[in-house]
């Protein structure tokens, strides 16, 4: 039997069917035979019917001829398909390859981002922890700063924000006499005690500040318990009980400086020797300007000790402060006020210009405030218990202003309660808070006796101005059994215009070439309205309250 190669159809005939074909052609032949000679066929058209039969079966070999090529077209076409089908296997396969190849290519792709990511991670917190320890050392450096500051030199402390307005003497162990105003021979005073002072100024002997709490702010510095103690010996006197209150967690710490040791001194045995029955509150706070806000908060706000008077001997010129930190100081001051406390400020001590080079008029703030009684300087001159002159203080010398502040404020408007007097008009033609509002004796040439660091020494200025005063409210507070509270619009309305101070007419505030402020009669931008008679305004004080 043949076999069939790859490209190869091969048709399998029956042969017992070509046999029986074949026979029954025969047959037929026989029968044809048969009916011609029975029944007479046409031999002609049994031929026709032979060849017919003949041509359908040769008919029949074509189309099966036929039929087997379009079997051979049909498988040809299905092994093209299968080829086709193959190579798509193939490309199919090498696609998969490729894909595979891609995949792989992307995975190592994605892999090496997610290591740069997580690279980029532990940079990232080690750069947040370098933040952290970079701002650790920057806190440890501040602290270090703040400690730096705490134990700066005398020259470093003057040169702080806030300047305690304090000038230091030494007293000489003889001084020549000086030719008196008209032109008697009078000793020079050198210095005074505070009780002197006090008697000069005819403050009420019988009264000692009883019931009264005196609150001192102080931006620095502190005092000694022995210092105290010794200095009240001296005169005489009980001492009156000191505490302190730390605020911003700045303590009482005495530098062993004259600087702002010298000005706590002060403050505390001035207004002591004054009011010697009082209760002296030392609010302690940073110098900065939230430790002062911070610090007069303090004391307003004080519900355990009610402070009366609050004395304020620290400030800078109104061209020094912010907007923000000049409103925020105002408005503590002005609650002050609103819960009836007195405010005593000092006005400052480098005269019209407050110690700002430039030839510029300039006041001080917080004395140039609406809500606070600004005091100024004089020149005291006194024989035994009777003051013989006064006048505005100024020893300035060479241009340095060492004398009374005073002017009009470039910041704060003109208050109500000042419209009847004479307040000068500022450079830009509008009128302001004029200060001050009182004085009281503040020259280095007879300076105030006090004791700091185990030794007396003999400070002046504004400074001890503004604790004198402060003493003297405590004393009227008592007198009048309630406190003067907000003591502006009595002073201008009533006591002032009503001479119940002493005015000073002589001196000026002038520093160097730069013209300043002249004392005159009433209220002046020198003295304000003058130095105290104690007495005097307390009777006055006492004619108004109702009875």
């Amino acid at each position: 039997m043949p076999v069939a190669g790859p490209n190869q159809v091969v048709y399998i005939l029956d042969q017992d069917l070509i046999r029986f074909a074949k026979f029954s052609v025969a047959i037929l032949a026989i029968f044809v035979a048969i009916g011609v000679f029975l029944y007479g066929f046409d031999i002609r058209q049994t031929a026709k019917e032979v060849g017919d039969a003949a041509d359908k079966v040769h008919k029949s070999q074509q189309e099966a001829t036929t039929t087997s090529d379009q079997i051979r077209k049909a498988n040809d076409a299905v092994n093209l398909t299968k080829a086709e089908i193959d190579k798509t296997k193939q490309d199919i396969s090498e696609d998969k390859a490729d894909s595979a190849k891609l995949l792989a290519s992307t995975q190592e792709s994605v892999q090496k981002q997610l290591q740069a990511i997580q690279s980029l991670q532990a940079n990232s917190s080690r750069t947040a922890k370098e933040v952290e320890t970079a701002r650790q050392q920057a806190q440890a450096m501040l602290t270090d700063a703040q400690r730096l500051v705490g134990s700066i030199s005398k020259e470093e402390e003057q040169a702080r924000v806030f300047v305690a307005k304090i000038v230091q003497i030494s007293p000489a162990p003889s001084q020549p006499e000086e030719t008196g105003d008209k032109g008697e021979e009078t000793a020079a005073v050198t210095s005074l005690s505070v009780p002197e002072l006090a008697r000069l100024y005819e403050f009420p002997p019988d009264l000692d500040g009883n019931g009264q709490t005196i609150a001192l702010i102080e931006l620095g510095g502190g005092y000694l318990e022995s210092d105290l103690k010794a200095y009240f010996a001296a005169l005489n006197l009980r001492m009156p009980l000191v505490s302190s209150v730390s605020v911003d967690g700045i303590k009482n710490h005495p530098t062993g400086t004259y600087g702002a040791d010298g000005q706590v001194g002060l403050d505390i045995e001035t207004a002591g020797a004054v009011a010697h029955g009082s209760h002296i509150m030392v609010y302690f706070a940073p110098n900065t300007n939230q430790g002062f806000v911070d610090a007069v908060t303090a004391a307003v706000n004080d519900r355990q000790n009610h402070p009366s008077v609050i004395s304020i001997s620290w400030g800078g010129p109104e061209a020094r402060w912010s907007t923000v930190d000049m409103a925020a100081l105002n408005d503590a001051l002005q609650a002050a006020a609103n819960s009836g406390i007195t405010v005593v400020v000092a006005a400052g001590d480098g005269g019209a210009t407050d110690g700002v080079p430039g030839g510029q008029l300039h006041v001080d703030f917080p004395s140039s405030s609406p809500w606070v009684l600004a005091v100024g300087g004089t020149r005291l001159r006194a024989s035994g218990n009777t003051i013989i002159s006064e006048a505005a203080w100024n020893d300035s010398v060479s241009g340095v202003g060492f004398g009374t502040g005073g002017g009009v404020s470039s910041l704060f408007p003109q208050p109500s309660w000042q419209s009847q007097v004479n307040v000068p008009h500022r450079k830009d033609g509008a009128t302001g808070r004029g200060v001050p509002d009182v004085a009281a004796n503040a020259s280095t040439k007879a300076g105030y006796r006090v004791y700091i660091h185990g030794e007396t020494v003999v400070l002046g200025g504004t400074a001890a101005a503004a604790p004198f005063w402060a003493g003297l409210i405590a004393l009227l507070n008592q007198g009048l059994g309630h406190n003067l509270g907000f003591f502006n619009p009595v002073l201008y309305q009533k006591l002032g215009p009503a001479g119940v101070l002493r005015s000073i007419t002589e001196g000026n505030n002038d520093v160097g070439n730069v013209k300043g402020y002249s004392a005159g009669p009433g209220w002046n931008p020198v003295t304000g309205w003058g130095s105290p008679r104690g007495k005097m305004i307390l009777e006055a004080l006492r004619a108004l309250t109702p009875r």
